[in-house]
């Protein structure tokens, strides 16, 4: 590589994940509601916490002042009294998403994932274009697979774990009026194969992701491919160099699926690979079978994370939207990417999550 890598914590790793997220649309809360946010923005946790008070004396079931006192219990270091204060919210108003957002920030906190990614589902399933939600999701899913990762190759995930760096909310989305940035801070931190062509992935029985029908938009579950020994995945981003190189081949990937071009497709995927239970001829016939189906077919990928795993190998985490004449779904994958003959190709290939179907 052209360059060193730079090694960053998980912590802060994660957060880099979320850095470029666009901000969200809010609006000023009635009463003295801003004057509070400000407050807490400027760090004086005492006079914010007095200012909230006064709001929910007068109104106690105001939202977005319970919103806001549970971010001020949470960085006074009170966090079990936030999340009570926030599963309140949630039983109270569950059309809201935010509460279900900053839940998870906490609970994540405190290495609960499965119910941080249950808080994260639920909240999308309110607002399915709350970009926050999806970052937050893809990024908990990706400490769960690094976990898993750590666990094949016997290691010990909590060891100098920190916990996963979630983007938390400011304030409850008014969207009629001004915009407002969202706080970033570390420290507030998926059928078998059908006679349709119809494949998902299924967790008891995995299915190789390339065999998924493209019907389904390849939401496959985990394929073959023994875990590498390089122990530091997901701890290093790549470079930048890297990552350009990488991001090409992956969109080069996605207009070959996309143009039905199958030569140009297959040709994506490192030359010893075969999913379980495939060799290699059976795996491009089916691709070719599965590609060719649709009368047209649509990929694209964005939100692209590329991680440095190892000598000439890598990580990339993708939000991938498929779209064909029959079905469309939108996925979070997992693409373990290799350098062969000199150009990055595609070792293993994985769905964490289906967002949308």
């Amino acid at each position: 590589m052209d360059r060193p890598l730079r090694t960053y914590s998980l912590a802060g790793l994660l957060a880099l994940l979320l850095g470029a997220s666009p901000a969200v649309a809010v609006a000023e809360p009635p009463l003295d509601l801003e004057s509070v946010k400000e407050t807490l923005q400027q760090g004086d946790l005492e006079a914010a916490r007095e200012r909230v008070e006064s709001i929910l004396a007068e109104q106690p079931d105001h939202p977005g002042a319970r919103f806001v006192r549970a971010r001020i219990l949470a960085r006074e270091g009170d966090e079990e009294g936030a999340i009570e204060r926030l599963e309140a919210l949630v039983a109270d108003h569950p059309e809201m998403p935010e509460p279900y957002n900053n839940l998870a920030v906490l609970l994540a906190r405190q290495g609960k994932l499965e119910s941080a990614r249950d808080a994260l589902e639920k909240g999308l399933a309110t607002s399915k274009v709350y970009s926050t939600l999806y970052e937050n999701l893809s990024t908990v899913y990706v400490e769960m697979a690094r976990r898993s990762y750590a666990h094949a190759l016997q290691l010990d995930p909590e060891e100098e774990r920190e916990e996963p760096g979630l983007r938390e909310l400011a304030a409850l989305e008014e969207p009629r009026r001004g915009r407002v940035s969202l706080m970033a801070s570390v420290e507030d931190k998926d059928d078998a194969d059908a006679d349709a062509g119809s494949e998902a992935a299924e967790p008891a029985d995995p299915q190789p992701a390339e065999d998924a029908a493209d019907e389904e938009g390849a939401a496959a579950a985990d394929e073959g491919g023994s875990a590498r020994s390089e122990n530091e995945a997901l701890q290093v981003r790549a470079d930048e160099a890297v990552t350009r190189a990488v991001t090409r081949r992956l969109h080069d990937w996605a207009s070959a699926w996309s143009e039905q071009a199958v030569a140009e497709y297959v040709a994506a995927y490192a030359a010893d690979y075969s999913p379980e239970g495939l060799n290699r001829e059976e795996w491009e016939e089916q691709r070719r079978r599965r590609i060719q189906r649709p009368e047209w077919i649509q990929v694209e990928l964005d939100r692209i994370e590329v991680w440095d795993t190892g000598p000439d190998t890598a990580t990339a985490i993708v939000r991938q939207h498929y779209d064909a004449d029959s079905y469309a779904d939108v996925t979070l994958k997992s693409l373990q990417m290799v350098l062969e003959e000199g150009r990055w190709v595609i070792s293993n290939e994985q769905t964490l999550k289906v967002l949308e179907r």
